[in-house]
């Protein structure tokens, strides 16, 4: 008796754990912090970090309010004059039915905001995917320019599915204003990188090119730049598609770019298939332990 009430306690347990892992798994993991306790602790206010940086960007955010209310927080870029990120809740006065309608929703959002967001032509963001969890869908757009996507440059649309537009986090270059012709090819810019490293490189088919924007004396520049992956260093390589220099070297954590197809580290959506077959194999394991202990 006492051998079948542990494996009975053992094969509770181990179902308990699989049910909440794959509840876990389908509410899309823990449940976000309130968007007003972040700000509060990281001290945001109405003009946060260096206050509104211009006039004109005044004028801008003061349309913004007029236009989604004056619950809204704002936080600015140090290197331009535009918001890093923007928080607060506006009632869309409708259901988001779905990633598609969330992203024309998205769009909307950054056609009314484009000049408080610094954005030159809405054209020149182009939907990278749009993540979606329990309570929320998070359209994501690249920057591109001429074609060419830019290093980092990203829009981010934060909508809760209880029909409220709840924030922007906006990573725009603005104003660029370059030739998007490479003198030096893809071929060369591997040369380049190989004789820096020592070692192996990406094949020249996975050569991108973008344009690194690069912060310097509180503004920022832009550079055409090749990257090329580093087998030995593991780290992307910046080659300016000009000179031939190598402007940057960025480990593969956060070798992603705008434009590039490649999600930021940290912002996966939760693997359901994993969870639960993580949860069904705690659940075996038990179940075998108890039984093992059964017989004996």
């Amino acid at each position: 008796v006492g051998k079948l009430s542990l494996c009975m306690r053992a094969s509770v347990l181990a179902l308990l754990i699989l049910g909440m892992s794959v509840a876990y798994a389908q509410e899309g993991g823990a449940k976000p912090q309130p968007v007003e306790k972040e700000l509060e602790e990281k001290n945001l206010t109405w003009w946060s970090v260096r206050g509104c940086p211009t006039e004109e960007a005044c004028k801008l955010w003061e349309v913004f309010r007029e236009r989604y209310g004056s619950n809204w927080r704002i936080e600015w870029h140090s290197d331009r004059d535009i918001p890093r990120r923007i928080f607060g809740k506006y009632d869309l006065g409708r259901m988001i039915k779905d990633k598609d309608d969330a992203e024309a929703v998205a769009k909307e959002i950054i056609t009314d905001s484009e000049d408080l967001l610094g954005i030159d032509d809405v054209s020149d963001l182009k939907l990278r995917r749009v993540m979606e969890d329990r309570w929320t869908f998070i359209p994501e757009f690249d920057q591109y320019y001429e074609g060419i996507p830019v290093y980092l440059g990203e829009v981010r649309i934060i909508l809760s599915k209880n029909n409220t537009f709840e924030g922007i986090t906006n990573n725009f270059y603005p104003g660029i204003s370059i030739s998007t012709t490479p003198s030096l090819s893809r071929r060369e810019a591997v040369k380049v990188v190989a004789s820096v490293t020592g070692g192996p490189t990406s094949g020249v088919d996975k050569v991108v090119l973008f344009i690194l924007p690069e912060s310097e004396n509180g503004s920022v520049v832009y550079r055409l730049s090749w990257r090329v992956w580093s087998a030995k260093e593991l780290a992307y390589y910046f080659v300016d598609a000009r000179s031939g220099e190598v402007l940057r070297v960025e480990p593969t954590a956060v070798g992603y770019g705008g434009g590039g197809g490649e999600p930021p580290t940290g912002a996966e959506p939760v693997d359901e298939g994993f969870s639960k077959l993580m949860a069904a194999g705690a659940f075996l394991v038990i179940l075998a332990i108890a039984l093992r202990r059964w017989r004996k």
